[in-house]
């Protein structure tokens, strides 16, 4: 979900002194906010000074490198992410320490609003369940009855940052000699709530239990 972009050649140089630190601590805000900080970047300021400004709230990713230079990305906050270009070509010679520091901006930053993905989100979280499938047996009172192996994931409500996500088991292995376990429901056999956090989708917590039976022999 980060994205860097590329811009053709122009030379530009500049600095800058008592810039003010931002820290979003976590807090989301509106486009305004960030276009307003943004406003007071320009083209050939040190990456150093840029963070100042547009602080990152994850860890910067660099995406490509060319000619000298190399995209940059990384989130604002928890809907907000930044997209960038920096040249390094007058830093021959410069220290480890200060290489990435004192890189210049090549051209002014891309803001963009993180957009919740509904196949990304059905296959992160069929994955998880498959290797938390143990956990779902137990609730669904079929540990050592029979295995979960997969597992169809419906997206229902979905807002910018939370989704409600139903889960159907689809294949399963039976592991015990006289039992098994049935679905009771033709939709999904329990719902869960999954979050984006730092552009990521995670698990948050079952709004249903399970709904199956498990049969003895």
């Amino acid at each position: 979900m980060i994205l860097a972009y590329a811009s053709s050649y122009a030379d530009g140089t500049g600095s800058t002194a008592n810039v003010e630190t931002v820290n979003t601590n976590g807090v989301s805000h509106e486009e305004s906010y960030w276009q307003q900080k943004l406003a007071l970047v320009h083209k050939g300021m040190r990456r150093e000074d840029v963070e100042r400004i547009l602080p990152p709230y994850t860890e910067p990713r660099i995406s490509a490198t060319s000619g000298g230079m190399y995209g940059l990305g990384y989130l604002l906050d928890e809907h907000w992410r930044v997209a960038m270009t920096y040249d390094v070509t007058g830093l021959r010679g410069k220290t480890e320490t200060n290489r990435f520091a004192e890189n210049c901006l090549f051209d002014v930053p891309k803001i963009g609003r993180i957009r919740p993905d509904k196949q990304e989100l059905e296959s992160i979280c069929a994955f998880y369940h498959r290797q938390h499938h143990q956990e779902d047996e137990k609730i669904a009172d079929a540990l050592g009855c029979v295995e979960f192996t997969g597992y169809n994931v419906s997206v229902g409500d979905l807002t910018n940052d939370e989704a409600v996500v139903g889960i159907k088991v689809s294949v399963m292995k039976q592991v015990g000699s006289h039992c098994e376990w049935e679905s009771t429901e033709p939709e999904s056999d329990w719902q869960e709530r999954w979050r984006i956090s730092k552009g990521e989708w995670v698990f948050v917590n079952r709004l249903t239990k399970p709904s199956g039976i498990k049969i003895i022999r």
